[in-house]
């Protein structure tokens, strides 16, 4: 799957290290990355040439 948006660009790498640290399990929210990347197989993140993030989630079954 490939999700596709023009926001403001950001290190997935980073951040998932930055997540793994601080996560609350009781909090509402924050946690949908970190879950991401324990489902998929591959999780990627990249900045294209026409200014568009493309999150790869791929998950083999």
């Amino acid at each position: 799957m490939r999700i596709w948006d023009r926001g403001q660009p950001f290190d997935l790498e980073q951040r998932l290290q930055a997540l793994s640290e601080v996560v609350d399990d009781h909090s509402g929210g924050g946690r949908g990355i970190v879950i991401m990347q324990k489902i998929a197989d591959k999780l990627s993140y990249r900045r294209t040439d026409d200014e568009r993030n493309c999150l790869l989630i791929v998950k083999s079954y």
